[in-house]
């Protein structure tokens, strides 16, 4: 990170957020790190921040942003990879320097979208051939977000950590009837809407969906 080869990156004139303060300072990057901060104006030379923040990079435990660059609307994908670059562009434009891409494990018992849960996994390739091309601005990592609900959550998750790495696995809760999704009309308008369902034929699969669920919720009871 330099202006010219064997040349430190100077700045100046930056408010500096540090783990115990906030001081107006300098500092010097040589070789892509730190390599002195100072409090005070004493530097003249570098780029004047102008009382600007100069803070450490972010990290970005979970978030399900790249899902949306990737299917921006019901029933319609985009490119894998321009998705991935659109998608890392923004995270590095908000100040986030690692990044843990969130990938859903397991498809919902009501979701008629053919193969979603496995749908999202070709993002996990699509990322690391980013990163092996030096096309990314952040580092980024795999966060598998199993939903506890789905049938076939153990599945794809066995298929998923066959060939790609997983940096972090939570555990998602959003069983219909609680947390999330305590009205149980209000889940099934949910996932209709988010498949892109309106009418008549929405209306079949929500009544389809509810009498599978209540079935499901008689064979937990039992």
């Amino acid at each position: 990170m330099e202006f010219l080869e064997g040349h430190p990156l100077l700045i100046r004139n930056a408010r500096i957020v540090t783990t115990e303060r906030v001081f107006l300072g300098s500092a010097a990057v040589e070789d892509g790190r730190i390599a002195e901060v100072s409090e005070g104006d004493a530097v003249r030379s570098g780029v004047d921040f102008e009382g600007d923040y100069l803070l450490p990079g972010l990290v970005e435990l979970h978030t399900d942003h790249l899902e949306s660059h990737y299917e921006p609307r019901p029933a319609v994908t985009w490119h894998a990879g321009s998705a991935v670059l659109a998608y890392d562009a923004q995270i590095a434009a908000a100040g986030i320097t690692t990044v843990f891409d969130c990938f859903r494990i397991g498809s919902d018992e009501m979701d008629t979208r053919p193969g979603f849960g496995e749908t999202y996994l070709p993002l996990a390739d699509a990322v690391a051939s980013a990163a092996e091309a030096g096309l990314l601005r952040a580092e980024h990592r795999t966060h598998a977000r199993c939903e506890v609900a789905a049938p076939n959550v153990v599945a794809v998750l066995e298929a998923f950590l066959a060939s790609r790495p997983a940096h972090l696995i939570s555990l998602m809760d959003h069983t219909p009837g609680q947390r999330q999704f305590r009205d149980f009309e209000k889940y099934l308008v949910f996932t209709a809407a988010s498949q892109g369902g309106r009418g008549r034929s929405s209306r079949r699969r929500r009544g389809s969906a509810s009498a599978s669920l209540r079935r499901g919720r008689l064979r937990t009871a039992r």
